[in-house]
């Protein structure tokens, strides 16, 4: 009886605080999520509409950015006109690379070419009109943070509902010593008073 009951109250115990984490821990990765695809979408922009990356044919002013940030400009039948030059991915991969984006109808999403993951933003240039600005942004620093994250919670959930467990039981077995002294104490009373009851009959 006693060790059903022990085994219960551990149970609970560790079943409701390793929810708790769980949703803690969750919220932890949802937000750090969405706050890399903000920051990520705010550089983009800034890139888009910054003067520092004005377009200048053939001569960008890019040599700062960071290289998983990149763009590149287009005429308006889809011909790359200029492109920033702290790309290394070959012509021939951003040419491809435009001309699957031109296929998505939005201007801000998600695409994979040949196994890597890109942010876009579509932008048309504000000193020509007949120009689109794609900025680029290669996703895989983002992804291998959150896989790193995402291993960080799930070491440290397992390990907190391992403890968890641990302290349930030991503080079941505490809670449980004045409830098995009142039982043995009910018991002896009960055997007593049988005693007693069988010798007045007798």
């Amino acid at each position: 009886m006693f060790k059903r009951l022990r085994l219960k109250l551990t149970l609970t115990n560790t079943i409701v605080t390793g929810l708790i984490f769980l949703f803690l821990l969750s919220g932890v990765y949802v937000f750090m999520k969405q706050s890399l695809i903000r920051q990520s979408e705010n550089m983009m922009r800034s890139i888009a509409i910054n003067d520092r990356f004005r377009y200048t044919p053939f001569i960008t002013r890019a040599k700062h950015l960071d290289t998983n940030y990149f763009f590149v400009m287009v005429d308006s039948v889809g011909n790359i006109v200029d492109i920033s030059n702290n790309l290394t991915n070959t012509y021939d991969e951003i040419s491809l690379l435009v001309d699957e984006t031109m296929k998505i109808d939005k201007d801000f999403g998600n695409i994979k070419i040949e196994g890597i993951n890109f942010r876009f933003l579509k932008s048309y240039s504000n000193f020509r009109n007949d120009l689109l600005k794609i900025v680029y942004f290669n996703t895989q620093p983002e992804t291998q943070m959150l896989k790193n994250l995402l291993t960080i919670i799930i070491t440290v959930g397992t390990i907190t509902v391992l403890i968890t467990f641990l302290a349930s039981l030991f503080m079941a077995n505490r809670a449980l010593i004045p409830v098995k002294k009142s039982w043995e104490r009910q018991k002896d009373f009960v055997a007593d008073a049988s005693h007693e009851l069988r010798t007045l009959l007798l």
